[in-house]
């Protein structure tokens, strides 16, 4: 069957979580782990995911569902710090 390919956004939980590759990447795992998904390509820069995925298997709903599952998760599972750096010019 062919393949559908659509961009998503990675839903954030908080402004670290969007540029963090550590989440970006645990985001794009569970939605690779969704059956009927063919292919994904993540960036985190954009908190976007290309997904590629048979229509016949799995529908957006499930992937957009899956994505937002994912998402809280990492934001549970990691701290994020933000450091003020000084003295540095």
């Amino acid at each position: 069957m062919a393949c559908r390919t659509v961009t998503f956004r990675i839903p954030a939980l908080s402004p670290a979580q969007v540029s963090c590759p550590g989440c970006a990447e645990r985001v794009c795992a569970a939605v690779r782990a969704v059956p009927g998904v063919q292919s994904v390509a993540c960036d985190a820069s954009a908190a976007s995911v290309e997904v590629c995925w048979d229509a016949d298997l799995v529908t957006a709903d499930e992937i957009d569902a899956a994505l937002a599952r994912a998402a809280h998760e990492a934001a549970g599972g990691i701290e994020h710090a933000a450091y003020r750096l000084s003295g540095l010019d």
